[in-house]
């Protein structure tokens, strides 16, 4: 059995769909507000749009899938990690993310357009990704109560 790229994007784009629509679902239902709701329903929303963009390989510009795609996929988490922030009461550190996701995507277009080297951009990329998420793992390991955040981390 082969393993198709095209059909786990394809997966992961549904799941992300239907993550979405829960949360908005759940957002507009609740007769209290939930601190953080909004952005954790629109992250799995941005990832979908990533997905979508990962999925037209080879049929769009490759520069728009290094940088729409994984600039969508960053945002992405870091509107989880807003999400919980807005949760548990905390402020929201736009500069600090805003200059990551822009010195980000530009070393990806730099190394894209100016100075081509995939490996680079795997690793700034993958470097960027996993600073957003590892900083959202610290927040729920420090706030984080219960079987949610648990599982969430």
């Amino acid at each position: 059995m082969d393993f198709d790229l095209r059909t786990l994007n394809a997966i992961s784009g549904l799941l992300n769909i239907a993550m979405g629509l829960v949360l908005f679902g759940m957002r507009q239902s609740l007769r209290q507000p939930v601190g953080g709701m909004g952005w954790w329903a629109g992250a799995p929303l941005l990832c979908l749009g990533s997905t979508l963009l990962y999925g037209l390989d080879g049929r769009l510009p490759a520069g728009a899938l290094v940088l729409g795609a994984n600039g969508l996929l960053l945002a992405g988490a870091i509107f989880f990690y807003f999400g919980s922030l807005a949760y548990y009461g905390q402020r929201l550190p736009w500069v600090r993310q805003l200059l990551l996701g822009l010195a980000t995507l530009g070393a990806l277009a730099w190394f894209f357009w100016v100075w081509p080297d995939y490996r680079l951009r795997v690793a700034i990329f993958t470097t960027a990704l996993a600073s957003a998420v590892l900083v959202h793992a610290h927040l729920l390991w420090r706030r984080g109560r219960g079987f949610a955040a648990g599982f969430t981390l």
